[in-house]
């Protein structure tokens, strides 16, 4: 099997030798590869649906996008007999949870002379941008980002000062 992993991930194509089962990413788009010899055709099962792999001199080939954990067989026929062998397999899905941000005012108690905004923010495969938007109330229709450096990590704190004029 390839495993073609959704872009935004940044993983490279792998390969799975010898097995048909797998934990794969949401979205990734899998190709069976099976070159077989004394084989005609061969189905690919799953949800009560038959596809058939495509062939090119005794090389089949299947692909299929993947995005719920998936059961399925591979049933393999030639002009003698038919579904002669069935073979299960199993594909797990790791789902792409939500990113998530908690943010909170820095406390009073700490007496301080602006508003400080502190937070931490979340991502399974790994954050690409934090920006504060926010209006200035002397400038209302004006949309104000600013950009927070954060780590391109999975997880990562942040801190950012408002100006007093500004909240």
């Amino acid at each position: 099997m390839k495993l073609q992993y959704p872009s935004y991930l940044n993983r490279n194509p792998e390969t799975i030798q010898g097995s048909g089962n797998a934990f794969v990413p949401e979205g990734t788009l899998i190709k069976w590869l099976i070159n077989a010899n004394a084989t005609s055709k061969i189905d690919f099962v799953y949800n009560s649906i038959t596809k058939s792999f495509t062939n090119s001199d005794a090389s089949f080939t299947y692909s299929l996008r993947i995005n719920n954990a998936l059961d399925y067989e591979i049933i393999t026929s030639n002009d003698n007999v038919t579904n002669f062998e069935k073979l299960k397999y199993q594909i797990t899905i790791i789902k792409d949870a939500y990113p998530s941000i908690n943010a909170q005012f820095a406390p009073d108690s700490l007496k301080l002379k602006s508003k400080v905004v502190v937070g931490q923010i979340t991502d399974d495969y790994g954050l690409s941008k934090l920006q504060v938007v926010y209006y200035d109330k002397n400038k209302p229709t004006i949309l104000n980002k600013y950009e927070l450096p954060i780590k391109k990590e999975a997880v990562d704190r942040f801190i950012y000062t408002f100006q007093m004029a500004l909240v």
